[in-house]
């Protein structure tokens, strides 16, 4: 599971803790839930505004002192690693990274234009509560299987036409509008720090072309999100309507998707990217497969490569045309049953050019595994 939940629970109690308490001890924890939020996934960046601003209020009130100085310092030790990572590889990740955000598929598209993005931004502060509150479309949205997450802008939450999922659609926009507008209506200062920390999180949608945004790019908003519904429930101070929905929604929404889980878990993957790992003794290895799922346009072998590199070590390449002819190996994972290997095709084996299999391996797991050389 991706603990950037916790951090961002974290981040967001310290924030509270100075802000209302006047407790500066908190800064420490501030720099370190951040740090840990952002290594995690870079889209909690746009928090970095709130301990930006704590620090200007320690420097505005002259109280720079071991507490300020903790706190930056954690946030810089946690990322830096990051830093170091993506300098050493040739800054894969700030290279990606532009290349997303600004690359053609959104030029061509159509679908950069601030106001466009902007309109998806104002939809979205009602669409992803109902998403996430309501359990609906999780199968589209969050999946091991990154061929198989759905572009959020192609979501029509008020497309669904079962009648019980219907009914928690419309019932989470309702209780999620209701829960909003109540803020301006109460002292609740706490809803209001949350409030704008929702605005904030909203904000990444503005960095983003329209197609080519995800629902998992909210990961650090969703605690938010809940922490809204627990303050509506602390505001009634009683138990009420609104405090009835909030729980009878909780506990339908679990059951949408009969515990939906994916069949192929991190195991699946884990001993073929061992293998690729301990194999390569650190040459230019690129991985390219034929994965099982039909709607799969790509070959890299994407979930292989991620646990390889994580978890065991192997070296980092872009998996670009360019970056496939200068490998010295090319490691083609088949979930299926591929006659001809070397044959295959796709841009990752066309472009490395394989002249013979060295080496084949089958999996308990039912892959194989074959290394080819030039």
């Amino acid at each position: 599971p991706n603990t950037i939940f916790l951090y961002s629970l974290l981040f967001f109690l310290s924030f509270e803790k100075y802000i209302l308490k006047k407790q500066r001890k908190w800064l420490i924890l501030a720099g370190f839930s951040l740090g840990w939020a952002i290594g995690l996934h870079l889209t909690a960046i746009v928090f970095l505004p709130f301990f930006v601003y704590l620090l200007f209020l320690e420097i505005k009130n002259r109280l720079f002192d071991k507490w300020t100085i903790g706190g930056i310092l954690l946030l810089l030790v946690i990322f830096f690693p990051l830093v170091i990572f993506d300098m050493k590889h040739n800054f894969p990740i700030s290279k990606a990274g532009m290349s997303y955000i600004n690359g053609d598929g959104s030029k061509s598209s159509g679908d950069g234009s601030f106001l466009i993005r902007l309109k998806e931004m104002v939809a979205d502060s009602y669409k992803m509560p109902a998403v996430l509150l309501s359990g609906t479309f999780q199968k589209e949205n969050l999946t091991i299987r990154p061929s198989n997450i759905t572009s959020f802008s192609s979501v029509d939450i008020f497309s669904e036409t079962a009648p019980p999922r219907k009914i928690l659609i419309y019932f989470s926009v309702l209780l999620w509008i209701y829960s909003v507008f109540s803020v301006f209506t109460k002292k609740n200062i706490k809803s209001k720090v949350l409030l704008m920390f929702l605005f904030f999180g909203l904000f990444i949608r503005l960095c983003f072309p329209a197609t080519l945004f995800y629902f998992y790019y909210y990961l650090s908003v969703f605690p938010v999100v809940y922490l809204f519904l627990a303050n509506s429930i602390a505001d009634e101070r009683k138990i009420s309507i609104v405090s009835v929905f909030i729980i009878v929604l909780s506990i339908a929404s679990w059951f949408v998707n009969g515990f939906y889980r994916d069949s192929k878990t991190e195991k699946y993957f884990l001993s073929v990217s061992k293998i690729i790992a301990d194999d390569s003794m650190g040459k230019k290895a690129a991985l390219a497969g034929n994965v099982g799922d039909k709607s799969r346009w790509e070959h890299n072998g994407l979930e292989y490569r991620y646990f390889g590199e994580a978890i065991y070590g192997l070296p980092s390449i872009n998996w670009e045309a360019s970056d496939y002819k200068e490998a010295d190996i090319l490691y083609f994972i088949d979930e299926g049953e591929v006659k001809e290997p070397l044959k295959f095709g796709g841009m990752e084996v066309e472009a490395f050019k394989p002249a013979k299999i060295e080496k084949m391996w089958t999996m308990e797991t039912g892959q194989k595994i074959y290394k080819m050389t030039h």
